[in-house]
């Protein structure tokens, strides 16, 4: 249960060494700081306990039994099931970093193989009980959703996102990466992911259950590009409105195009410069007009604007407060300066992502962001940093070519845009309307597929979570 709830805590680590000896952690042990990957290790001791009959690390004295737990010293005996064995070696790893979320435990084999009794007879006390009647067993799998486990929502930032390839690997984030305009700390760790269908597959499904676009295919495409102006209708650029209208630009752009349309004059908001250190205490950004923010694991956020004038804080429910710097009151101060922290190492070390003045000429700026423009959510794969604006504006920086694809809008009444910016860090804007009509190149095309598939994945998760 800790390990459910530690993400919505305070963000500081726990340094105290504390606990029953051969349950106790090896970061514990060096006094390193831990958080709930403590208890991702313990729960491999308890399993390894209840599977063999005794702690994985036990010793006649106490002396070696932490020196046991300090080298990751203990043998999985033959008996295990290969899947046992695979789960416990992946909790008892000797870095926080790399040991399972409860999410990802639950995929495991050993809870989805096999079956489990619903209930068990006083007989296996003494001999292995008969799982000979049908109805008195399940899979593993109902057993687990039966009590109610997995009811609890993994971090976001572990949140699997598919690849252009079936089997992915999901980065899980270092201290720290950075990152600017597409680049990233190479450090993170490679989990195993749930096969997923590829960008190919999604495409032909969408082209299935949509009809086809024929003389007013522009008529029709602008229609969903641009929503009604009726507030009662559409309030906001969702993750479901950007996946339904990305999907049917994809499927009507000519085949045969490999040009870009004309670029139009566009400035969007983005996020310009990035870090990574949600292993202690979250996301730091940089928006194009020059102010930053950051998005606490907890979820809080903070956004302090281009300005300086004012500070605005939100709260996990959407609450929001702003304060001019000075009046910070002293329960928020720690997060001021842990947001002043990020904005310095981001000037100080870190190039701009891209520019997007000059697009076409007369490109112009637009007005300052309203103060509830912030970061909603950040997930990292293998293959890109993937960002989300509370306004909806999607950006995903592709770490190989360092390019990148912005999804945005002037407003909820406006057409969507898609900003790329070549890895030179020249960017053009395109409406969406003239990529479904004249076509794009297949790079813009690939790496747009790629965003269909992360909004669906979005869309799927809001609809979750209401």
């Amino acid at each position: 249960m800790a390990a459910c709830l530690l993400p919505s805590a305070p963000v500081a680590v726990a340094r105290t060494i504390c606990g029953t000896p051969n349950y106790i952690a090896p970061e514990v042990l060096q006094k390193l700081g831990h958080g709930y990957e403590a208890d991702t290790w313990a729960m491999g001791c308890i399993m390894y306990a209840m599977l063999v009959g005794q702690p994985p690390f036990e010793t006649e004295t106490l002396n070696e039994t932490y020196k046991r737990i300090t080298n990751n010293q203990y043998t999985l005996p033959p008996q295990l099931s290969p899947a046992a064995s695979d789960l416990i070696a992946r909790l008892l790893h000797p870095s926080p970093r790399m040991r399972p979320t409860t999410a990802e435990m639950l995929q495991h084999q050993f809870f989805h193989s096999g079956q489990l009794m619903t209930t068990l007879p006083v007989s296996c006390c003494t001999h292995a009980p008969k799982l000979a009647p049908p109805a008195a067993v399940r899979p593993a799998s109902q057993v687990l959703e039966h009590i109610g486990v997995g009811e609890v929502e993994p971090p976001l930032h572990a949140m699997r996102l598919p690849s252009s390839r079936s089997e992915v690997k999901l980065v899980s984030p270092k201290s720290p990466a950075r990152g600017a305009g597409g680049s990233s700390g190479s450090s993170g760790r490679l989990v195993r992911s749930q096969s997923v269908k590829d960008n190919s597959k999604l495409m032909e499904k969408v082209k299935e259950k949509e009809t086809s676009l024929h003389g007013s295919i522009r008529q029709k495409i602008s229609s969903v590009f641009r929503p009604s102006s009726d507030k009662k209708k559409v309030k906001e650029w969702t993750s479901a409105t950007l996946y339904k209208a990305l999907s049917e630009c994809l499927q009507s752009v000519p085949e045969d195009a490999d040009i870009n349309p004309e670029p139009v004059p566009h400035s969007p908001l983005f996020i310009t410069k990035w870090i990574d250190y949600s292993n202690k205490y979250g996301f730091g950004f940089q928006l194009s007009d020059r102010s930053v923010g950051v998005l606490f694991n907890d979820s809080t956020k903070v956004l302090y604007l281009q300005d300086k004038s004012r500070v605005d804080f939100v709260g996990r429910h959407g609450r929001s407060c702003s304060y001019e710097p000075s009046q910070v009151p002293s329960l928020l101060q720690e997060r001021f300066t842990l947001l002043r922290y990020f904005s310095q190492y981001m000037d100080e070390n870190l190039t701009e992502g891209g520019e997007t003045r000059g697009t076409a000429a007369g490109a112009q700026l637009p007005p300052p962001p309203a103060p509830e423009v912030h970061m909603r959510r950040w997930v990292r794969t293998h293959k890109a940093i993937i960002m989300q604006l509370s306004n909806g504006t999607l950006q995903i920086n592709f770490f190989k070519d360092h390019t990148k694809v912005i999804l945005s809008a002037a407003g909820p009444s406006s057409e969507l845009t898609v900003t790329y910016i070549n890895s030179e860090r020249r960017a053009a804007s395109y409406p969406l309307v003239d990529l479904s009509g004249i076509g794009c190149s297949r790079a813009l095309r690939d790496r747009l597929e790629y965003a269909t598939v992360v909004l669906r994945e979005f869309s799927d998760h809001d609809l979750k979570e209401k």
